[in-house]
């Protein structure tokens, strides 16, 4: 479900098929950043493309309070892997940072059960990009708070498998990826009884197909960049 530009909600639903159109936040940054290079405005361009978690580290914090503490050692590492297969993929487009919620562009909680207009859910992120001019300068904000929940709707605990895969299904849309209609992918719908546990190739098509016009408009920059001084 989107809002107006550069805010939306996501809901990793149970079972259930989402939206595979493309996401609008994320083609009118991309629109953005290639506008503004064009027409000479570099520190727009950049801070387009940090609005959509590449080039600057993004900092995440993870909150296990919500999770029984016999089950938090273990989730920390299982957590870690899926904030590290974004990271794996992108090349290094994708980086991100661990720090405290106060510090945090992105927040994640655990819930007992995950809701949205009283609806059961796997995952629910809300999340706000923006890019900000200040005199002759630009910067880009980024912030989301994702809350996954960890019980099916028949109250029945999800297991670690599936958690990450609601985990690594929100950061991708943190990073500007939209709901697959692809069975087994990370970016579609959960199947609490079989997870995907990595990327799938339609996954990975998803994030190249983006971040090639990324690091198109990134070697544009550095060009750019090169030229003017």
């Amino acid at each position: 479900m989107w809002g107006r530009w550069g805010v939306g909600i996501s809901l990793t639903l149970l079972g259930a098929l989402a939206s595979s159109t493309p996401a609008p936040p994320t083609l009118r940054l991309l629109e953005r950043a290639q506008t503004a290079l064009v027409e000479g405005r570099l520190g727009e361009s950049e801070a387009s493309l940090e609005a959509l978690g590449v080039g600057a580290p993004v900092r995440v914090s993870i909150d296990l309070s919500g999770m029984p503490a016999d089950q938090r050692a273990g989730a920390w590492v299982s957590y870690l892997s899926a904030l590290r297969m974004w990271e794996d993929a992108s090349h290094g487009l994708v980086r991100w940072h661990l720090s405290t919620p106060e510090n945090a562009q992105v927040r994640i909680a655990f819930v007992p059960a995950a809701r949205y207009e009283h609806r059961h859910v796997a995952g629910r992120a809300t999340w706000s990009r923006a890019v900000h001019q200040l005199g002759d300068s630009y910067f880009a904000t980024l912030r989301a708070d994702i809350a996954i929940g960890l019980q099916d709707p028949t109250g029945a605990p999800l297991s670690l498998p599936a958690i990450r895969h609601v985990m690594a299904h929100e950061m991708g849309h943190v990073i500007g990826l939209d709901d697959s209609p692809m069975s087994g992918s990370i970016m579609g719908r959960l199947d609490p009884q079989a997870p995907a546990h990595a990327l799938s190739a339609d996954d990975e098509a998803e994030l190249n197909s983006l971040h090639t016009v990324v690091r198109d408009v990134q070697t544009a920059l550095l060009v750019a960049r090169r030229t003017s001084q």
